[in-house]
């Protein structure tokens, strides 16, 4: 199994947009209906009949969304993060934090951008982490919108108490859940993870211990992948960054 790593981040936000925090997520559309499995989801027009949701960039051009926005990100590329991550946490100016958590998606088959950065010879592989992505991002803001369109993925968020909730309903605990295909492996299932972890100066580790399979994720959808969720705020997205190892993955069956 490849285990990558993902968190729970907390990003500085806003409930109206200003000059400053110009870059949204957005809440679901009234006209989506759900994609089952790999299918994409559908809108659902005016006639009652459904058609494919559109792929990230046409539905952002095409100002559908407009009104739907939940919360505002001063910085582009923590708004992409949060899409990927599929939750976050954000702090409002008045020092609350609010969270924000999955609640649809268009169901397009998720693109990795950093393969592209790394292409277009942008970062080098050997030197890739979401901090290396990060910081590139943050020197090129202009560039977040032209690559986050190479990843067709749309995600849709709602406001949430108690979580990040995993994809059975449960919160999901810090170096305990994992996720994997649910169209795959059994969900609650416990599982003993066996691969190499990384601290948060990228250091490795050799690691071995028991999880609960509680998630699933739009970039996990391989018998051979699975995702260490590492947590809450910027150490988890830290280490979730570096993570990229290949491991064994054993379940715990009951046997008759």
């Amino acid at each position: 199994v490849l285990f990558t790593g993902y968190c729970t981040p907390i990003y500085d936000g806003r409930l109206a947009r200003d000059d400053r925090f110009r870059f949204p997520l957005h809440s679901r559309p009234a006209d989506l209906v759900s994609g089952v499995g790999d299918q994409l989801a559908q809108r659902r027009l005016a006639d009652g009949s459904l058609t494919p949701y559109p792929a990230r960039d046409a539905l952002l051009a095409s100002g559908v969304l407009d009104g739907n926005e939940l919360v505002w990100f001063a910085d582009p590329f923590e708004a992409y993060i949060v899409q990927v991550q599929g939750s976050g946490k954000v702090r409002l100016e008045t020092g609350e934090v609010i969270d924000v958590g999955f609640n649809g998606t268009n169901n397009h088959k998720y693109h990795a951008i950093a393969e592209n950065l790394i292409a277009d010879g942008k970062v080098r592989r050997e030197e890739l982490s979401l901090s290396v992505m990060r910081a590139w991002f943050h020197a090129h803001p202009d560039e977040v919108a032209i690559y986050a369109a190479k990843n067709p993925r749309y995600i849709f968020f709602t406001q949430t108490k108690g979580g990040p909730f995993g994809s059975i309903g449960q919160p999901v605990t810090a170096d305990v859940t994992v996720a994997t295909d649910k169209t795959i492996f059994p969900p609650a299932a416990p599982a003993v993870v066996q691969t190499t972890t990384y601290d948060v100066s990228g250091a490795q580790q050799a690691y071995a211990a028991l999880r609960v399979d509680q998630d699933s994720g739009g970039a996990i959808r391989a018998p051979g992948r699975c995702d260490l969720y590492m947590g809450v705020g910027d150490a988890a997205e830290r280490r979730a960054g570096f993570q990229l190892a290949e491991g064994k993955l054993y379940y715990l069956i009951v046997r008759d």
